[in-house]
């Protein structure tokens, strides 16, 4: 099996993600470099973590509802 990799697309084709990636941040951009002098794009990809109502599944059998330990899940 091969080793896993995420890439994104560039002038060259895929790039294995590992190579240009630096890390997770928590906010904002960094002005340590500007990337604007690269012919490359360059920005972040905000990311959100979201507890939605629970769906059931579709060979649940009728009448069936979620417990409350379900229903009432929060983080933290």
């Amino acid at each position: 099996m091969g080793r896993p990799w995420k890439a994104f697309a560039s002038p060259a084709g895929a790039t294995p993600w590992a190579r240009f990636a630096r890390g997770s941040t928590s906010g904002g951009y960094s002005t340590s470099r500007a990337p604007s002098a690269l012919p490359i794009w360059a920005g972040v990809i905000p990311v959100r973590q979201q507890v939605l109502a629970p769906q059931d599944d579709p060979r649940l059998l009728p009448g069936l509802t979620p417990p409350k330990h379900i229903t009432d899940f929060k983080f933290g």
